[in-house]
């Protein structure tokens, strides 16, 4: 339909709509969220300052993502294990079945092959591909700072937030 003025003050009105779109991504942790990285002897630990366990693979897989989406800034918080070692997440258990002196080391590794660690307010950036999924794959390991371990169970539990740009 055609608008006219019909004279130097007449008024045309018109209306716009559109939606904003969010933009999201479907995120899934592999293997599950409920990630168990096996049994290792005190033995195996004890009175070696930085010992570890063997590492876990754990992996952030993004599909389904809106067209805009081409990274994503990936944020990890939990509870560290002391002042000297944040990049550390703390064994949540507590009391006589607690494993002591241990902690969970989460990082990845970038194309040079260097590790990168994810520990409290550590923040990365992921970039995209063109594929539908992309998978941003971290490796997490029993440590001990200090290499004072006492036998126990462990638990911790690390959150991430996404944001996508």
């Amino acid at each position: 339909i055609a608008a006219r003025a019909y004279d130097a003050n007449s008024q045309v009105d018109f209306s716009v709509t559109g939606t904003i779109e969010p933009i999201t991504c479907n995120v899934a942790i592999l293997p599950s969220d409920n990630v168990n990285i096996g049994t290792i002897s005190s033995q195996h630990l004890a009175g070696i300052p930085g010992g570890n366990g063997p590492s876990t693979v754990i992996s952030l897989q993004f599909s389904g993502c809106t067209s805009e989406v081409t990274s994503s800034t990936i944020t990890f918080s939990g509870e560290p294990y002391d002042g000297t070692y944040a990049m550390i997440y703390k064994n949540n258990r507590s009391g006589s079945d607690a494993a002591g002196g241990i902690g969970l080391q989460l990082f990845t590794t970038s194309g040079n092959g260097a590790f990168t660690p994810l520990g409290n307010g550590d923040a990365y950036d992921f970039q995209f591909d063109d594929t539908e999924t992309n998978t941003f794959r971290m490796l997490a390991r029993l440590y001990t700072p200090y290499g004072n371990v006492s036998a126990g169970a462990f638990s911790t539990t690390v959150t991430f937030n996404v944001s996508y740009q």
